[in-house]
């Protein structure tokens, strides 16, 4: 069978009937997998072979542009692809240089992570096109927003590199190189999810341009303490291995916001089809089926009419602000919808409600929310009203610690704890090992993945069992992580933006 490549025809020699004189006798017995190059528009024929899952120390290099496989023997490595690490695939070329001798010749080396990154990439693009044509334009129109305020805070350069944590491997420190930049920057960051485009000196004396020599680095960005003009960048699994040694201190970049994996996640998954008011309202139906779907989720018109709020009334609020309170605590609400034009008091109100949800607990009935927002700063907004609300009349029984969580938080908790201390040693002796040959790499990775997720299992039911209030963004990953515990099940989901929700069962509606 014939594969076009290019301007080559790749044949089988197996399946076909190709000549294979020009085979060395020393790989005949390689025929059934080497591949016949033919070249439609040149005279001479070319042999490759591609091995697989390859493990490459550094005495297999015996200098520089030689490579030595142990199956094979030594290989010439005139674009000094290969160096210590895993390959996917090794490609090399078969070169008859006499009656009876021949070189093979290194034409690609695919590592593990550049793999990863490339099936990562088309499959991610899969899955966007499977999206529903007007939330990829609304993705896609917050991709470019999000990026023009990357753009106005200009370019940032590495100032150093980290990797004191267990959960978040390496970690580049970026620094603005713009100073003042500082405030936009700073409400850029809290979890945005970015890419990094090397920059080099163009030509223009005082400019740069994009350097197309290395792909773009995608991962998350945050702030950092006490360093306003600095953020760390979380790498995603497969940018991690070679950034700090394909980039060093003082590299400039360039950022622009990466497309959101939760989003394409959950498309993927089909979870929009689980709720029927969400699916009814992006997918194309009858406007008479969405009122159908949402009359069967509304209540019975009698009972709502003698439906009574109550609860103790506030003094710092107004009535109406004291009735969103009274309907929102209500049980017997499904959905509460609240609107009101900015300055209303719409952040405040939330505050409130969740203040008295913390002075409602009782040790027979515990009550949990989860706040969710369309953006990082209202989510902040909110959260900081509430802890202010909170330190200007304490509880009479001061909450855990851990009462109000946040991605940035948690994340914190997890990187701090004692367990993580330790582990990141024994992760350390483990690296050291596979650098000296004592461990393989697959081995050490191996480790290091269930090591991490035992101390993570462990410290997420410690931590979320003090947990009462989550704050988050909608699309972010962490808001599943309380939506895995039954005590979360049926917590008030209060979705924070123009207009407020108050959804009874965050989980299940």
């Amino acid at each position: 069978m014939s594969v076009n490549y290019g301007d080559l025809v790749m044949v089988d020699i197996k399946t076909e009937s190709e000549p294979t004189d020009g085979v060395p006798a020393q790989l005949r017995s390689l025929a059934a997998e080497l591949k016949y190059v033919h070249h439609e528009n040149k005279v001479t024929d070319r042999l490759v072979y591609t091995v697989r899952d390859v493990q490459v120390g550094q005495g297999d290099l015996l200098e520089i542009g030689m490579y030595r496989n142990i199956d094979f023997g030594d290989m010439i490595d005139t674009n000094r692809e290969i160096e210590p690490g895993s390959y996917a695939t090794i490609t090399f070329e078969i070169v008859q240089r006499g009656e009876d001798s021949f070189e093979l010749v290194i034409l690609q080396a695919l590592t593990q992570t550049a793999q990863m990154a490339k099936l990562s990439k088309q499959l991610q693009q899969r899955k966007f096109d499977e999206m529903p044509e007007v939330m990829e334009a609304e993705i896609q129109h917050n991709i470019e927003l999000e990026t023009k305020k990357w753009e106005s805070v200009g370019l940032l350069r590495i100032a150093a590199f980290n990797n004191s944590n267990l959960f978040s491997g390496l970690r580049p420190i970026m620094e603005i190189m713009d100073m003042s930049k500082v405030l936009t920057f700073q409400k850029l960051l809290n979890a945005s999810r970015v890419a990094l485009i090397k920059q080099k000196a163009s030509a223009k004396e005082g400019e740069w341009e994009d350097d197309e020599v290395y792909d773009p680095q995608i991962g998350t960005a945050f702030e950092t303490v006490n360093e306003v003009n600095r953020c760390v960048i979380q790498l995603k699994p497969h940018y991690r291995g070679k950034f700090e040694t394909s980039f060093q201190i003082d590299d400039v970049f360039r950022v622009e916001a990466d497309i959101d994996r939760d989003d394409v996640a959950f498309w993927q998954q089909k979870r929009h089809e689980e709720n029927e008011v969400f699916k009814h309202t992006i997918e194309e139906v009858s406007r008479d089926k969405l009122l159908e779907v949402l009359e069967e989720h509304a209540c019975d018109r009698d009972e709502l009419a003698q439906m009574t709020d109550t609860t103790e009334f506030p003094r710092r609020l107004n009535p109406t602000q004291n009735a969103a309170i009274q309907m929102a605590l209500n049980e017997k609400r499904k959905l509460v919808c609240i609107q009101g034009p900015p300055g209303t008091g719409k952040t405040y109100t939330l505050a409130n409600l969740i203040y008295r949800i913390l002075r409602q607990q009782r040790s027979d009935k515990i009550r949990k929310a989860i706040v969710l927002t369309p953006t990082r700063e209202a989510c902040r907004n909110i959260e900081n009203a509430t802890r202010a609300l909170l330190a200007s009349k304490p509880l009479r029984k001061n909450p855990h610690d851990h009462a109000l969580m946040n991605p940035l938080l948690f994340n914190e908790i997890l990187e701090n704890c004692q367990e993580s201390r330790d582990g990141l040693q024994l992760v350390n002796a483990w690296r050291e090992e596979a650098a000296s040959g004592r461990i393989s790499w697959e081995e050490f990775k191996k480790k290091r993945a269930e090591h991490i997720r035992a101390i993570y299992q462990e410290k997420l039911k410690e931590v979320m069992g003090n947990v009462i209030i989550v704050f988050s963004t909608i699309s972010s990953s962490f808001v599943d992580v309380p939506t895995r515990f039954p005590s979360f099940q049926n917590a008030l989901c209060i979705i924070g933006g123009l207009f407020m929700y108050f959804i009874r069962g965050a989980c299940t509606f």
